[in-house]
């Protein structure tokens, strides 16, 4: 191979590196910024959803102590019942 050929081969394998590098750095580019935007999606996500444990914990408590309270509410209405059925029963005694 002659001079002239080398150095035209030789500017053309640069040519074809330098654009080959500009289309790579291009691409990459554009993955940066989708991981980019994905690392603040994903960091929206973690907030929200450590919220919603919060918030999942308040209800809990509340439902637990609205339980506990119709529990408690619902022996006393039962004991009372038991009374008035007893009474019921002694009045029924008293007029048959």
């Amino acid at each position: 191979m002659d001079t002239a050929t080398s150095q035209f081969i030789l500017g053309m394998s640069g040519a074809i590196i330098v654009l080959l590098l500009s289309v790579l750095s291009y691409f990459l580019r554009q993955i940066i910024r989708t991981v980019s935007s994905l690392r603040d999606i994903v960091l929206d996500l973690k907030s929200m959803v450590s919220l919603q444990k919060a918030d999942l914990e308040h209800f809990k408590t509340s439902c637990d102590s609205r339980f506990s309270y119709i529990s408690s509410n619902l022996g006393e209405i039962n004991d009372k019942l038991n009374q008035h059925q007893d009474s019921i029963t002694v009045l029924k005694e008293r007029v048959g």
